[in-house]
């Protein structure tokens, strides 16, 4: 079986959602008589000073501040979305009509059209899932209440496909960009990068003070952590200390109530040296996150298990994991898995293609 292809050039643009980094040239000069566009997300910005008069109660005046932080905080949010969607949309246009243009001059070269041309080169790469391959993707997503995978085999085959296409055309399109000269000059209007902490208690890959830092918040109990997590074993083989990898806690305890247990378990086994390899057994067996099962999982790791059972039942790293979901609570996390490279939220799909391609813009811009 094929994977199969877009069929058209517009569609295969379509997949292509790498956020590049722009530079921060300031492009043409504003003519005499018109409005400045903003350059920066501060420019953008409609904040008020805190002392603004906003309105008045019984004669009273009542100033921005009165207001209170909550719409401190909502207005940072918006503005930080606004800015973000922004760039991320100027900077896909912007990739989209250079691939376009490449994709028509490859064509024209080989005389072809460019729907004929990248269905061409995206057959020579398409390759369907093995049985294994097929097993692991189902084994990664499944709930615990999943169906057989007989049952849905078709549809994970059609999911993997659809995947490995996108990842090829990202491929593709990159290989053109990369022979070709292409300079960007929108000016960074992305929000400013966050200032995240990453505590003495997070588990962490790469050197510490590496140009890139990604900081990844999670949830054990989440299906879709759970991909992320083999996508962030990919990527720290693959950057090895030219990127810093940490992982924060973020338990959605109202839908997986084993979430935070597992959070504890991991933290716990952290303390023991050993919170990579536990990180890995929670996420290998999501539909196992009782206490008896992570206790075996810590004997398996060669674990003190009454340590590790009194670490748990204790709640002695509970306040490690509450600071984990403070922050990800400040910073508006929503969802996981959420990523931060540098400070800046990933908005993309938190595939190891993608997280690859904003780390890579990432070190890019800072050499």
């Amino acid at each position: 079986m094929r994977t199969p292809l877009p069929v058209s050039l517009a569609a295969a643009v379509a997949v292509v959602t790498v956020v590049t980094a722009c530079s921060t040239t300031e492009g043409k000069p504003v003519e005499k008589g018109t409005a400045r566009a903003a350059g920066s997300c501060a420019e953008a910005s409609l904040a008020l000073p805190p002392d603004t008069v906003v309105g008045s109660l019984d004669g009273a005046p009542v100033k921005l501040a009165d207001l209170g932080d909550d719409l401190r905080r909502a207005e940072e949010k918006a503005l930080w979305q606004y800015c973000d969607a922004v760039a991320e949309t100027r900077s896909r246009a912007f990739e989209g009509l250079v691939v376009e243009k490449l994709v028509e001059k490859a064509a024209g070269k080989a005389g072809v059209s460019p729907d004929q041309w990248v269905n061409a080169e995206l057959g020579k790469r398409a390759t369907p899932p093995t049985e294994a391959e097929l097993q692991a993707f189902y084994d990664s997503i499944k709930p615990p209440d999943a169906p057989p995978l007989v049952e849905v085999k078709d549809r994970l085959v059609m999911m993997m496909q659809q995947e490995r296409a996108q990842t090829s055309a990202r491929a593709l399109f990159g290989e053109l960009q990369a022979a070709a000269k292409v300079e960007r000059s929108l000016p960074d209007v992305r929000s400013p990068p966050r200032t995240i902490e990453v505590p003495a208690w997070t588990g962490r890959k790469g050197t510490a003070g590496a140009k890139v830092r990604v900081v990844e918040f999670a949830d054990y109990q989440c299906p879709y952590c759970s991909r992320a997590a083999d996508a962030m074993r990919a990527l720290a083989k693959r950057y090895g200390d030219r990127v810093e990898f940490a992982y924060r806690n973020f338990p959605l305890r109202s839908i997986h109530p084993d979430a935070d247990r597992a959070a504890q378990a991991a933290q716990c086994a952290g303390r023991q040296g050993k919170f990579w390899e536990m990180h890995d057994k929670l996420y290998g067996a999501q539909d196992k996150l009782d206490v008896e099962s992570v206790l075996a999982f810590g004997k398996d790791l060669g674990l003190d298990t009454a340590k590790l059972e009194s670490c748990i039942a204790n709640g002695e790293t509970a306040a490690e994991v509450e600071a984990d979901l403070k922050e990800a609570t400040d910073l508006g996390i929503e969802g996981t898995p959420s990523f931060f490279i540098n400070g800046r939220p990933h908005q993309g799909n938190p595939s190891e293609a993608a997280l690859a391609a904003a780390i890579d813009a990432e070190l890019a811009r800072r050499d």
